[in-house]
């Protein structure tokens, strides 16, 4: 009877044991998955490129994700999206000789569109500071082979010029006549003219064209695989401010051909925007255009949605998604006050301008949206940015 009772207790013993010490495992189990969700869910909060995540963002984000069961995980308010520096952090220029050839991506499949920038400048235009920001942000992001400036009666000149040719190592100048008759058709005023000649050079050499205003965001060599790629702008109208096109592509050649029939002198524009949509519209099912809803021409002063004129300048849009910041002047400097801040515009300015065109501007100096202060300021978060509205899908013309 003793030796049973005896047995009795030490199965009951072990028992105990056992059950005592499950939850042990269980909870480690349930800590590892905590964890996992916590990282995940820190890193889906890192709304920044990778190039701006700095050794000081990089020990902020590792305390957070490391913190322990005592503090508890910081949440995503706790991320800064500012840095702090002794010295501006320009970023490197890198073309033409200085950077690599791409013309196969990853798989080995040749780019259709060569890497080569094109701008056009006609007339005597002062050259502004949004001009150099436009230059430097396409040569230092783009690393293209080459950028050629097509002018017809005089180079840019001026202070910011000489800073723009001291800084980029790859500019080359062709000097053009405008057309002032395509195919027959006269063509007189100075902004048709530069959208024919953009099509005649695009025809001839393929390679990107941006206007004078674009800044580059991000590379472009994803869109380098299609044939021609534009941005719609607002929901009636396709803008050819920024083309991408292989040589003799034929959506621009069908395109040129047109000018005749719907190219009116008294509505230049109406021909490169309007009707380009429903030339596009026309042809959809041929695929012979790509186009960008949102990542090349939106924001849009000219889009209501965006907000009128403030869309490109005093607006807190996210670009993370985009590769362009197009920023119609004309359009976006309506009052006297804001058009003179933004042609004095300086690169120490443009650290702390916390809207659309200052996160443009860090981004085309600088590589990162990041606020950026100095060590003796007070440092402080961006204004949280919202989300660019998509526009009624396009629908081929029946």
């Amino acid at each position: 009877m003793g030796r049973a009772m005896q047995r009795k207790g030490l199965s009951q013993k072990w028992w105990i044991r056992k059950y005592l010490f499950l939850p042990i495992p269980l909870c480690f189990l349930l800590y590892l998955i905590s964890y996992s969700v916590q990282t995940a869910w820190l890193l889906s909060s890192v709304n920044q490129r990778p190039e701006s995540f700095n050794a000081s963002e990089l020990q902020d984000f590792t305390s957070a994700l490391f913190s322990g069961l005592d503090n508890g995980y910081q949440r995503a308010s706790s991320y800064r999206n500012y840095t702090v520096c002794d010295h501006l952090p320009y970023s490197e220029i890198k073309c033409g000789k200085l950077a690599a050839r791409r013309d196969f991506d990853e798989n080995g499949i040749k780019y259709r569109v060569p890497n080569i920038i094109h701008l056009i400048w006609f007339g005597q235009p002062s050259f502004r500071y949004y001009n150099y920001l436009a230059i430097r942000s396409i040569a230092s992001i783009q690393q293209p082979e080459k950028i050629i400036i097509h002018f017809s009666s005089a180079k840019p000149s001026g202070q910011l010029w000489e800073k723009t040719e001291q800084e980029i190592p790859c500019l080359e100048f062709e000097k053009v006549t405008p057309p002032s008759v395509v195919l027959g058709t006269k063509v007189t005023h100075l902004i048709a003219q530069t959208d024919a000649a953009r099509i005649e050079i695009l025809l001839k050499y393929g390679g990107i064209y941006i206007d004078g205003d674009v800044i580059t965001l991000q590379n472009l060599d994803h869109l380098r695989k299609f044939p021609i790629t534009m941005g719609r702008s607002i929901k009636e109208a396709i803008s050819m401010g920024v083309v991408l096109s292989e040589p003799n592509a034929m959506f621009l050649k069908k395109f040129y051909q047109q000018y005749p029939r719907h190219y009116v002198n008294s509505h230049p524009f109406a021909f490169t925007t309007r009707y380009l949509m429903t030339f596009y519209r026309e042809n959809m099912k041929k695929n012979w255009l790509h186009v960008e809803e949102t990542s090349i021409q939106r924001p849009n002063p000219y889009q209501e949605q965006d907000g009128g004129g403030s869309a490109t300048t005093l607006a807190h849009f996210d670009l993370s998604g985009n590769y362009f910041l197009h920023i119609h002047p004309s359009q976006a400097f309506q009052t006297k006050t804001v058009k003179l801040k933004f042609f004095t515009q300086t690169d120490d300015e443009m650290r702390i301008l916390d809207n659309v065109y200052g996160e443009a501007a860090r981004i085309a100096l600088f590589n990162m949206s990041n606020l950026i202060f100095k060590t003796d300021e007070v440092p402080h978060n961006r204004v949280p940015t919202e989300n660019i509205l998509r526009i009624e899908p396009i629908k081929p013309l029946t």
